[in-house]
């Protein structure tokens, strides 16, 4: 689905990732999201974040698009 996950559960979650690329250490964000919205908001984020994002179908049947 499209949906968003809650904001205090995101929050959360990026508190934990944050101390891992803290630690030099590669994260990677995976979306599947079929909205150019979406995506974009996940590639900001993942950016502001210091994460490595992935842009792709959920049956993995293309390579996506990716970036840091």
């Amino acid at each position: 689905s499209n949906k968003l996950q809650p904001k205090a559960h995101t929050a959360e979650v990026l508190g934990h990732l944050r101390k891992v690329v803290a630690m030099r250490k590669p994260v990677l964000l995976i979306e599947y999201s079929k909205s150019v919205k979406r995506q974009t908001q996940s590639k900001e984020l993942a950016k502001e974040s210091g994460l490595v994002w992935l842009i792709t179908d959920r049956q993995l049947k293309s390579l996506g698009e990716s970036g840091k």
